[in-house]
C-alpha cells in the first residue's frame, strides 16, 4: 500500500493546473488496470476484496482530478474507482468486518470527493456521496469527519446544499 501511495503522490506532484501527468494506462480500454481490478472484484475471483477497495480509494484520495479528466460518466477509470468503493463496498458493509478499513475507505473517498470543481458531474458524486453520508451516519465521529472534509470544498457544499437530503443529514450533525 505505501508504495501505490508514493506513486500516487508522485504523479500528484509532477501534475500542475496547466498539464495532467500521463497517466494514459488508466484510460478505459479491456486491458487496462483499472477494468481488471473492476473485473477482478466482480467475479469475486480475489481472496481479498479488501485489498482491493483500499488500492481503489487509495488511487481516488490521491489521482481524483487526474482520473476524472478522463471523464466520469460510463465506465471511466474514475467511475469504476469509485463504483467499486461506493457500490461494491460500502453499500455492502453495513456492519464492517474491519471497521478500520471502512473508515479509511469513507475518508478517502471523500477526500476525492472534495477535489471536485465544477466540470465534474455532480449529479454522479453526489449520489456517491450521499449514499457514504447516509450509511455512515450512525457512526458520529466518522459522520463529523466525513462532513468536515466536505465543508472543505465550496463548490461541492453549495451544491449539495441544494439537495433536500443533505440538508438534512447536515441538519442531523448539529443536533
Amino acid at each position: 500500500m505505501e508504495i501505490i501511495e508514493e506513486i500516487c503522490e508522485k504523479i500528484r506532484i509532477k501534475s500542475n493546473f496547466r498539464h495532467l501527468p500521463d497517466i494514459s494506462f488508466l484510460k478505459p480500454n479491456p486491458d487496462t488496470i483499472i477494468t481488471q481490478i473492476s473485473e477482478i472484484f466482480d467475479t469475486k475471483i480475489a481472496k481479498n476484496d479488501e485489498r482491493i477497495v483500499e488500492i481503489c480509494s487509495i488511487l481516488l484520495e490521491k489521482l481524483a482530478p487526474q482520473l476524472q479528466a478522463f471523464g466520469d460518466r460510463g465506465k471511466t477509470p474514475f467511475c469504476q474507482i469509485v463504483n467499486i468503493i461506493v457500490d461494491k463496498y460500502v453499500k455492502n458493509s453495513v456492519e464492517p468486518v474491519n471497521f478500520q478499513l471502512f473508515r479509511e475507505v469513507c475518508e478517502r473517498a471523500v477526500d476525492g470527493f472534495a477535489m471536485m470543481t465544477e466540470q465534474w458531474n455532480f449529479l454522479f458524486l453526489s449520489a456517491k456521496i450521499l449514499t457514504i453520508l447516509n450509511l455512515t451516519r450512525r457512526e458520529a465521529g466518522l459522520f463529523a469527519v466525513l462532513m468536515r472534509k466536505i465543508n472543505k470544498n465550496e463548490i461541492l457544499l453549495t451544491k449539495l446544499r441544494g439537495k433536500k437530503e443533505f440538508v438534512q443529514l447536515e441538519g442531523s450533525l448539529e443536533l
